[in-house]
C-alpha cells in the first residue's frame, strides 16, 4: 500500500479529496461530484460471494465496518453513488468490489458493511470515512488507508501484519495476540494499543498522544511530533520511542 503523505493530504482534504484516479469535489446531502459529475443517485446493493485469499474495497466516502466469521463467504452490504438510477452493476471480481456503468457514467462505492471469511487478506481504502475491523483470525496481510477518518482494529489473531495510516483522525488496536509486524500512522490524531500482543510495532503521530495500556511487545519505535507516549502495564525487549513536545511516561 502507498504511504500517506500527511500533511499534503490534509490539505488537498480540504480543497477536494481523491480515491484512486477520481477526484471528488463535494460530498453533501444531494449527491456527490466527481469529475465535475454529480452522482445524486445513492442505493444500497446486497452481495453474497465466496472469497478464497483477499478482499480489496476502494471507496470515495463511507465508512467501512467488516466482522471476520468462520467459513469462505463474504456477505457485503455495499452503497453506490451514480449519475443515473440503477445505471450501475455491482461485482466481487478477483477479490475486489468493482462497479460497472452501462451508459459509461462516472460512479462510486460508499458505506461498505458486512461480514467476511476471518482469515483473509485485506486491503482497504476510502477518502474519508472510518473503518472498523473486528473478529479477525490468522489471517495474513491487512492494509487500511483512510484520508480522513478514524481506524480501529478489536479481537485480531495470528495476522502476518497489519498496516493502517489515516491524515485526520484516531487508530485504536485490542484486543490483539500474536501479530508479527505492525504499522499505525496518523498526520493528526492519537493512537491507542490496549491488550495488544505484537513482536515488531512502529507509530508514529504528527499531531497526539499515544498510548500502550497492557501490552507486550518485542520491539516498540515511533514518534509523536506533539503529544504525550505513555506506557502502562506494558513490557517490552525493546524500545526506541520519541517525542517532539511532550513526555515518554514509563509506569505501572
Amino acid at each position: 500500500m502507498k504511504r500517506l503523505l500527511l500533511l499534503p493530504l490534509l490539505a488537498a482534504l480540504v480543497l477536494g479529496s481523491t480515491a484512486g484516479s477520481r477526484t471528488i469535489q463535494n460530498l453533501c446531502d444531494n449527491g456527490v461530484r466527481v469529475d465535475g459529475v454529480k452522482l445524486k443517485h445513492k442505493r444500497v446493493v446486497e452481495l453474497e460471494e465466496r472469497l478464497d485469499d483477499r478482499l480489496i474495497i476502494e471507496s470515495a466516502v463511507g465508512d467501512i465496518e467488516l466482522h471476520g466469521v468462520s467459513g469462505d463467504r463474504a456477505r457485503l452490504e455495499v452503497e453506490i453513488w451514480e449519475r443515473y438510477r440503477d445505471d450501475v452493476e455491482v461485482e466481487i471480481d478477483d477479490g475486489e468490489i468493482v462497479l460497472h456503468s452501462r451508459d459509461g457514467e462516472p460512479c462510486v462505492i460508499g458505506r461498505v458493511y458486512g461480514t467476511i471469511p476471518a482469515g483473509i487478506d485485506l486491503e482497504i481504502e476510502t477518502g474519508c470515512g472510518d473503518v472498523d475491523l473486528v473478529d479477525l483470525e490468522r489471517g495474513g496481510d491487512i492494509d487500511v488507508e483512510t484520508g480522513l477518518g478514524d481506524i480501529t482494529f478489536q479481537d485480531v489473531v495470528g495476522c502476518r501484519s497489519i498496516d493502517a495510516a489515516t491524515g485526520k483522525g484516531d487508530i485504536r488496536l485490542g484486543p490483539a495476540e500474536d501479530l508479527d509486524d505492525v504499522e499505525l500512522n496518523t498526520g493528526m490524531g492519537g493512537i491507542k494499543l490496549r491488550e495488544a500482543e505484537v513482536e515488531e510495532l512502529e507509530v508514529s503521530s504528527g499531531f497526539g498522544s499515544i498510548q500502550f495500556l497492557d501490552c507486550a511487545f518485542g520491539y516498540v519505535s515511533g514518534s509523536t511530533g506533539f503529544g504525550d507516549v505513555t506506557f502502562k502495564r506494558t513490557s517490552y525487549d525493546d524500545s526506541d520511542i520519541s517525542t517532539g513536545f511532550g513526555r515518554v511516561r514509563r509506569g505501572r
